[in-house]
């Protein structure tokens, strides 16, 4: 179906990697008496960080939605980039902590969390834009 992008990538391509990460470290999380916590919390936060980056390749293609969120939600793009940042920290955390015993792996947890709300957060908002913009004729979006 042509909407007014055209044949545009929608975002719910890269919102659906969005909230399937943040899923999957909920999940990976939630499971902290499991004696593969660290493995599966490490391998959550690799997929949440290629979900990002793959969003941020889509926005930069010439057929993506760079531009309309540019210019209509610049705060996604900053929201993104605030993610990426706390990726990466958490990701060299984990890189460098070969082990997590329970009190370390509870004060993660709290972090862990806030990161799973902002990646859903990052793709409610970017959906809720590629609705809005998707329902307004060609014309206005130009």
């Amino acid at each position: 179906m042509t909407t007014a992008f055209g044949d545009r990538p929608l975002a719910n391509a890269s919102t659906g990697s969005l909230l399937s990460a943040a899923e999957q470290l909920r999940a990976a999380v939630a499971a902290a008496d499991s004696p593969e916590w660290a493995a599966d919390v490490r391998r959550a936060l690799r997929a949440c960080t290629l979900a990002v980056e793959h969003h941020f390749d889509l926005m930069a293609r010439a057929d993506g939605l760079g531009g309309e969120i540019a210019a209509h939600e610049p705060r996604l793009i900053h929201e993104l980039e605030q993610l990426e940042g706390k990726l990466a920290k958490l990701l060299v955390e984990f890189w460098e902590t070969k082990s997590w015993p329970a009190e370390a792996r509870e004060a993660l947890t709290a972090r862990l969390d806030t990161l799973v709300t902002d990646l859903r957060h990052a793709g409610d908002h970017e959906f809720k834009l590629a609705t809005e913009l998707e329902m307004t004729p060609p014309s206005a979006v130009d």
